[in-house]
């Protein structure tokens, strides 16, 4: 007899709300306090104190959150056997979704919904993914208990559509939650409310049926999930964007807290703009800089959002560094990989967490139970504070001769080393914070003094870090507003003019990127050049290549400054990716620029220049 008898997530949208939302409340991210937008203020206010009590952690176990840093997620189900996202790839119902009725590729749902007659991960090993979770360095784990096709990675008593089904008959977040006690890794569930496969989610909110499906099985599912694992750190819901009444979100949380008190939530359990939970959450790119409310961005190391075969990760540049520029913007980094269907992990995936965890061992001090700032990012890279300490961090990831000159801090530098090896003579003078790095022998500085990714220069000051405002470390962009023109366009190309922006209010996604510009394929010399609007000083310069994470397509390049008539070649490398910075020697007062490309391997992608 069945169990069910008798017992009947690179968001553009995001961006989007968040910027809107901004907008209207003067939430700069940075300076201001949080104020919570009026829909999440006034639902709150609706709430029993009782229910009100626990809708929010408790801000001890948020700014412990933080202080990790860093966390592992995985998405996985039996969808692993056939190619494609988990639960996206299935050509079935989606029932309260936009997309619903709509779709036409991928698995079809009859095929897609037995998949788990088929699965058996026969080399799962639960404590050899904690080990490698915890060789990367990462100190929490969110895994897919359940996505939005309804299939339990755990042993359900409301379900046969789960893991005790499968030929494999293991409960899986048993023995993940075991691995991770075992190695104190903190553990979430990630559980998507809707479920595509439960008949009863499909019918209308207000009925009889959705009502039981909400109370005979959502809940109840939720309260196995924080009853049967021993301690479980956070929830990771993924409730695509309902009002919370729909799950009935405060009076789950209420309950789930009653059982695990320092549960930390994401804002997926309410309408996304409303910034509900505990924390907000960019997916697939580096969150803004913000400082006034806990973030967290989601993305993956490489491939889908499940197992993508042996998909390629990210280069270990832009792996670290996105760790860093998540951290250095206030945030915290969740980092996806999706196990094969044998249950093991790809190599390519795990090698690279391994690095990271390598890198993170020699210098974690400058990531963990830090907060961004107070500088503001720039091409030049970011910084990070130690939350109880003296320290900030500068994290120098853009390509720089071992000079970098920032605005002044409003306290003293009582000391400096530079964690990446050499020393670094820190001055404070004329409103600047001037520093220059030189090896062990004298202060000439050699070129291997820079470190290749990210050379880490700490500085110790006579009052706390987190005492420091907030201060921009890099003046006007000077593209908004300007006038870019191209040799060439791609047929399925955008405009030169969409890699600036035009106004200071198109702010998107953490830059202001719009869109891509390639040059035609037969243009053998491609060059982009922009016209400010006057001439201005430019000291920095920043261009994005590609999706993050993906290699350079670009063979050689020059950047140029023309100056009082005159193109002045400032720049030549290899090699763009998807955060290059570069500080120049000098200043030059520039009426243009133009990056001129040779010898690409590809096709070259271009969604962002800024010029500081």
């Amino acid at each position: 007899m069945s169990k069910t008898a008798g017992v009947s997530l690179f968001v553009c949208l995001l961006a989007a709300q968040l910027l809107a939302l901004d907008a209207a409340a003067g939430d700069t991210g940075a300076v201001e306090p949080y104020v919570p937008p009026k829909e999440n203020s006034d639902y709150v206010r609706k709430l029993s104190p009782k229910l009100a009590s626990t809708i929010a952690a408790d801000p001890a176990y948020v700014e412990q959150w933080q202080d990790d840093k860093f966390g592992v997620f995985m998405h996985w189900d039996p969808s692993c056997q056939m190619t494609g996202a988990v639960s996206w790839s299935r050509m079935g119902r989606r029932p309260h979704h936009p997309s619903d009725g709509t779709v036409t590729r991928g698995i079809p749902a009859e095929t897609y919904d037995n998949l788990y007659k088929t699965f058996n991960p026969v080399k799962f090993d639960a404590n050899a993914y904690v080990e490698m979770i915890k060789g990367a360095g990462a100190r929490y784990f969110v895994f897919t208990a359940k996505h939005h096709q309804g299939f339990c990675m755990f042993d359900s008593a409301v379900t046969d559509y789960d893991i005790m089904s499968t030929p494999f008959k293991r409960d899986i977040c048993k023995e993940l939650a075991d691995a991770c006690h075992r190695h104190k890794v903190k553990l979430f569930w990630y559980y998507s409310q809707p479920d595509w496969h439960e008949p009863r989610y499909a019918f209308p909110v207000d009925s009889p049926q959705f009502a039981e499906y909400r109370a005979k099985y959502l809940h109840p599912q939720l309260l196995e999930l924080y009853t049967k694992y021993g301690r479980v750190d956070g929830i990771w819901w993924d409730g695509l964007g309902k009002h919370p009444d729909m799950w009935d979100t405060a009076g789950l949380l209420h309950k789930l807290r009653k059982i695990q008190p320092h549960l930390v939530s994401n804002h997926r359990c309410g309408p996304r703009h409303w910034r509900f939970g505990d924390f907000d959450g960019p997916e697939g790119h580096i969150g803004r800089f913000q400082i006034n409310r806990p973030w967290e961005t989601c993305t993956k190391i490489g491939g889908g959002w499940g197992y993508s075969g042996d998909s390629r990760p990210h280069n270990l540049t832009s792996a670290v560094g996105l760790l860093v520029r998540c951290a250095g913007n206030g945030g915290n980094l969740l980092l996806n990989t999706g196990p094969a269907p044998d249950g093991t992990i790809n190599p390519r995936h795990v090698e690279r967490y391994l690095q990271m965890g390598a890198w993170l061992k020699q210098y974690g001090q400058s990531i963990y139970a830090t907060r961004g700032g107070p500088y503001m990012p720039g091409p030049w890279g970011c910084a990070t504070r130690s939350r109880q300490g003296k320290t900030i961090y500068l994290h120098v990831l853009g390509v720089w001769n071992g000079v970098l000159a920032l605005p002044d801090l409003p306290a003293k530098v009582v000391s400096s080393r530079v964690l990446t090896g050499g020393h670094a003579k820190v001055s404070q003078k004329d409103g600047k914070l001037t520093v220059v790095l030189g090896n062990d022998n004298k202060n000439s500085r050699p070129a291997s003094v820079t470190h290749e990714f990210d050379t880490i220069v700490a500085l110790e000051l006579d009052k706390p870090a987190m005492e420091i405002p907030v201060i921009r470390s890099v003046g006007e962009n000077h593209t908004i507003g300007a006038v870019a023109s191209a040799s060439s366009q791609g047929s399925d190309s955008t405009p030169a003019s969409a890699v600036i922006a035009a106004s200071a209010t198109e702010f998107h996604e953490g830059t202001y990127i719009r869109s891509v510009w390639s040059p035609s394929r037969k243009d053998q010399a491609p060059w982009l050049k922009i016209e400010f609007k006057a001439a201005k000083p430019v000291s920095q310069v920043q261009i994005q290549e590609g999706r993050y994470g993906a290699d350079s397509t670009v063979g050689k390049f020059t950047i140029a400054l023309r100056v009082k008539g005159t193109w002045q070649t400032v720049y030549t490398g290899n090699g763009i990716g998807n955060t290059f910075g570069l500080v120049l020697e000098k200043p030059y007062l520039a009426e243009a620029m133009r990056i001129a490309f040779a010898g690409s391997r590809q096709k070259i992608n271009i969604n962002m220049v800024n010029a500081y």
